[in-house]
């Protein structure tokens, strides 16, 4: 029995048509994404108001959805491994879209972190699936591609928060929550132009041609079940063996045997510890440090944001370049996030504005870039696993770091040692890193990228040389 694939099944030769469909839907998915994260953030002073909370027990909300998306991130990707990416896509927007319609009814502060733990499992199945298959239908462009879609994340960013103070004007936190999940439901009919990418579809097709060749062999006699029934059972132990083992290929545990795999994993907790200090502690610590009013220091967010959408524009503009390499701008970018020691020594709101939109800047080939370096340095095969054990370590270090930064003002009451750790954690983060850098340099001058494949640029010189022949 032979098997022909589909046409349209191919990873490469993209149109121009469906490039902008592709990279317009995820840029929007993102965006969505995004919103959520900044939904819990903005609301906080109406939640400690109406339960009568403190700050600390309220954060939690933002910590449930910003936590469960990076843990849940594995098991989100085995799960569209598993049921396939548009089944799985468009049931956990639905179902985020709900948790978070149901988080205004809540009548206790509780229910409100569960729905909003449940959403950032949505989240999850949504995430690192979407970025890899952008990654994925892309050859050459996809430096371009996913920093497209990754700019939707600092749109998001932008324009959310002045969205919900309108929304606040008129409502209340519960008319406001509703109308942010009403929006969140975007997210299931965006992602119905992706393709269905999974393994349970070829499993079947596999036992359908195997019970194929059962029935032909009973009906010429060849299987006798009373007498081959220790046959069967044999079959049936080695049908559970053989779950097990697709299981295990599933999760793709290979990776950890990899030294670049760990110096990663090391790489993505660090620097998400460093994000996570800068993200939340920037307005209070602009604020104490440089002298700034409270609106003069939220316009510091304002700055940042902008910094991070030309960041991303302009970055993904330069890797998409043939004759610059995507790690080494992924390098420097990350380095140059130390600068954000510099806070302490700063005065003045403009000052605080330039910082603040530099730090935006280069934060954003972390953001648009790491997905490109993953896929060139792992492959096509072992990106979406990669991506998703990155954001796994990620969350740890995103979850330690702001309250890490935290206890550290509450002993010296300075923000000073809060901003030098998150300095020197963006810069040892990126030295892990340093060692595959100049590894991947090494395998580049020879044609190849770092997974041992040939390298995207390379494939278009063979493949126009067999054309010109």
């Amino acid at each position: 029995m032979s098997i022909k694939t589909r046409r349209g099944n191919s990873r490469r030769g993209v149109g121009p048509l469906e490039a902008v469909v592709i990279t317009c839907c995820g840029m929007l998915d993102y965006l969505l994404i995004q919103s959520l994260f900044n939904t819990a953030g903005i609301l906080v002073p109406e939640w400690m108001q109406y339960f009568n909370a403190g700050s600390a027990t309220v954060a939690w909300v933002g910590a449930s959805i910003t936590g469960s998306t990076f843990l849940f991130s594995p098991f989100g990707s085995l799960l569209v491994k598993q049921f396939g990416l548009r089944p799985m896509l468009v049931s956990s927007g639905v179902l985020c879209s709900l948790s978070i319609v149901l988080s205004a009814l809540a009548t206790r502060l509780y229910i409100v972190i569960i729905c909003w733990t449940v959403s950032g499992f949505c989240i999850a199945v949504h995430i690192a699936p979407v970025a890899s298959y952008v990654l994925t239908r892309f050859g050459r462009h996809r430096a371009l591609a996913n920093g497209i879609v990754a700019l939707g994340a600092a749109t998001g960013s932008l324009i959310y928060p002045i969205i919900i103070n309108q929304l606040l004007e008129h409502y209340d936190w519960r008319g406001c929550l509703v109308i942010i999940g009403g929006i969140a439901l975007n997210l299931a009919p965006l992602t119905m132009v992706n393709r269905n990418w999974s393994t349970r579809g070829r499993s079947r097709a596999i036992v359908a041609a195997e019970d194929g060749v059962l029935l032909e062999a009973l009906k010429t006699n060849e299987i006798n079940p009373e007498r081959d029934a220790k046959t069967r059972k044999e079959k049936e132990i080695r049908m559970e063996y053989s779950r097990w083992v697709i299981f295990k290929e599933s999760l793709q545990l290979t990776l950890f045997k990899k030294p670049f795999m760990i110096t990663m994993l090391l790489h993505t907790s660090v620097s998400y510890m460093a994000v996570s200090i800068i993200v939340i502690h920037m307005v209070a610590g602009f604020k104490e440090l440089m002298n700034l009013e409270s609106d003069e220091a939220r316009m510091t967010v304002t700055a940042f944001g902008v910094g991070n959408i030309i960041g991303r524009v302009l970055i993904s503009l330069l890797a998409h370049h043939k004759s610059i390499d995507t790690f080494t701008v992924y390098i420097f970018g990350n380095l140059f996030v130390g600068l954000i020691a510099l806070a302490p020594v700063c005065r003045g709101f403009v000052a605080a504005m330039c910082l603040s939109g530099f730090v935006g800047f280069s934060l954003a080939s972390f953001g648009c870039l790491l997905q490109v370096v993953l896929v060139e340095v792992f492959g096509e095969r072992l990106v979406l696993m990669a991506y998703s054990y990155a954001i796994l370590t990620g969350g740890f270090g995103y979850i330690a770091g702001g309250p890490i930064a935290g206890s550290i003002y509450d002993h010296w009451l300075d923000y000073s040692y809060s901003f030098y750790l998150s300095s020197a954690l963006a810069v040892g983060g990126t030295l892990i890193i340093f060692p595959n850098w100049f590894n991947h340099l090494r395998r580049l001058y020879k044609g190849q990228n770092s997974s041992g494949e040939l390298s995207p640029e390379t494939k278009d010189w063979i493949a126009s040389q067999i054309t010109l022949t």
